[in-house]
């Protein structure tokens, strides 16, 4: 909550002196202001050590302003890069994260006893995401019945609490080695 307000602030400040300075540019350009009254301007400002900290601390502010817009802008692209949209409406869009999405398929995999272990990947794309699985399973495994199962299991798994669509599940089955 706190961040929200010192970005709102941050904006609104950076809009206000960005807006007085086009403002002050454009008048000056249809000679409405001197060019004159800009140097006059500046030189009150720097005139004395109190305007001198006005200045720094308003161009201190305004950096900080866009550095936090920009810091935002970046954890904005990483979120959607790392996740998948679950769908939108009027009031905004929904995305689940690709962490979240592997954890689910992982849980699928740790509720089937034949599974030792499982490494899981999952791509996000515009139609659905494609996940990878890989297990391992002991060698007398039934791998005919075993590997549709556990595909319908994640496809079922994902679709039913997402509503995303399963493109691809890829499975990659190593053998476990037999206990000695």
């Amino acid at each position: 909550m706190r961040w929200k307000l010192l970005e709102k602030i941050s904006a609104g400040v950076l809009s206000v002196i960005s807006g007085l300075a086009a403002i002050g540019a454009i008048l000056a350009a249809l000679h409405v202001i001197p060019a004159d009254t800009a140097s006059e301007l500046t030189a009150i400002i720097f005139a004395s050590d109190a305007g001198r900290w006005v200045a720094g601390c308003l161009g201190l502010l305004v950096l900080l302003a866009v550095a936090g817009l920009v810091v935002r802008a970046v954890q904005m692209n990483r979120l959607q890069a790392r996740s998948a949209k679950i769908g939108s409406d009027e009031s905004g869009s929904m995305f689940i994260t690709v962490d979240a999405l592997e954890r689910m398929i992982r849980t699928v995999c740790k509720n089937e006893d034949a599974i030792k272990k499982c490494a899981v990947s999952v791509d996000p794309g515009e139609d659905g995401i494609s996940a990878t699985v890989r297990v391992s399973v002991p060698p007398e495994t039934d791998l005919s019945v075993f590997a549709p199962s556990l595909m319908s299991k994640i496809r079922t798994a994902v679709s039913n609490v997402t509503g995303l669509r399963v493109m691809d599940v890829k499975l990659l089955i190593d053998q476990a080695k037999p206990a000695a």
